[in-house]
């Protein structure tokens, strides 16, 4: 029976190690995680790659065309990238992943971004219509953005596991929780209203979308084959969560279509979820992405368009923390590729990603590092944390 360990405090933790870095900038924040995250953290782009040897068929060249045009280079409210790898024509094979030499060809392939730093593909499969649907957008995918924008401060997707009993009961626990919790939590109290004033040290942004605390649960079948594809991205975000499918999952969703981690089976409890909301609706103390927990979802939304026509404007005023702004460019360092890989389908192949960080604080960077390496590892046993 898998359960889940009372887990590590977030703020405490992670939000900690921010404050450290992030009070030099003398501006700190006091709107809501979840408000903070859908206004100023755009989702990192997932890369798909085409795989095929020689020219496509007709046929395929039409799917490759679809998936162009649904890609961000055509489409501005998309977050995947697409290229095409021939690999009768590669010169360079250490440039990218390469299938297994027994694989189909031509094949279709799913990366996540790469700030993660997952070498492999988390899902692969034939270059066909379907499957190129199924990776570009999902009707489930369209429900979330859709509520986030309507305002919701996290969308608790639900991956049922197909045992009714076991459904039932986590998506009747979720639902409780959540609508006891946005009764007891409370917004910072620093948050004023819901306007935009430059001259508070801790401003609450301006949209058009209410600032309250409010909760919604979403469920998704592992039959759904329209869901198929989005169902993989949530259960490779972590090492090992694909071996624990036959329990339902819960993934608290909030911002851009930010997954914040799972809650598997039995670990679905009042005191795991209060603890994922109390985080979401707190102070958002730290306002590198990077540096919070959480993976990016591929969700094709217009997501400035749809928090109104003043905030592209009302934008221009926040200050905005990344982690390119906590450096100096001066070093390149090479990261080391990972050995674990999310399709057996894909072969390891070298590759390269290379950053130019200052080495006068690569030490403290490479702490912080460090530190939420170790935050994402607790939180990513939470489900899976012993036999009891």
């Amino acid at each position: 029976m898998t359960c889940r360990r009372r887990p590590q405090s977030i703020p405490s933790t992670l939000l900690g190690a921010c404050v450290l870095v992030l009070a030099s900038s003398g501006w700190t924040c006091n709107v809501p995680v979840f408000r903070y995250a859908l206004e100023f953290w755009p989702a990192a782009p997932y890369e798909a790659i085409v795989y095929h040897r020689g020219s496509l068929s007709p046929e395929e060249r039409e799917v490759v065309t679809w998936l162009d045009s649904a890609s961000a280079a055509k489409n501005p409210y998309s977050n995947f990238d697409l290229r095409q790898v021939d690999l009768d024509a590669l010169k360079t094979p250490g440039l990218a992943p390469l299938p297994a030499n027994n694989v189909k060809m031509p094949r279709l392939a799913l990366f996540y971004p790469s700030e993660f730093q997952i070498q492999q593909p988390f899902w692969s499969g034939d270059l066909i219509r379907d499957n190129a649907r199924a990776l570009a957008d999902s009707p489930a995918r369209r429900e979330i953005a859709k509520r986030l924008l309507e305002g919701h401060s996290a969308v608790w997707v639900l991956i049922e596991s197909g045992e009714v009993e076991k459904d039932t009961s986590a998506r009747e626990q979720l639902e409780e929780r959540l609508r006891a919790l946005e009764q007891t939590l409370r917004l910072p109290t620093e948050v004023i209203g819901n306007s935009f004033d430059p001259q508070l040290d801790s401003p609450a942004i301006s949209t058009s979308l209410p600032l309250d605390i409010r909760f919604s649960l979403l469920t998704v079948s592992q039959a759904d084959a329209a869901e198929s594809i989005f169902i993989q991205m949530l259960l490779h975000s972590e090492s090992d969560l694909s071996e624990f499918n036959s329990q339902p999952i819960a993934f608290p969703v909030y911002g851009r279509g930010r997954a914040l981690y799972a809650l598997v089976g039995n670990g679905i409890t009042s005191e795991n979820v209060r603890e994922a909301c109390e985080f979401l609706v707190g102070p958002c103390s730290c306002q590198a992405k990077a540096l919070n927990p959480g993976i990016d979802l591929l969700i094709a939304a217009d997501w400035d368009g749809g928090l109104g026509d003043d905030f592209a404007a009302i934008s221009q005023l926040q200050p905005l923390i990344a982690l390119s702004s906590l450096v100096q460019v001066s070093a390149e360092v090479q990261l080391a590729p990972s050995e674990s890989s999310a399709d057996p389908a894909m072969a390891a192949s070298p590759s390269k990603l290379s950053s130019r960080v200052g080495i006068g604080i690569l030490a403290a960077l490479a702490i912080l590092i460090a530190a939420a390496g170790l935050l994402s590892l607790a939180i990513a046993k939470r489900g899976r944390g012993g036999q009891v």
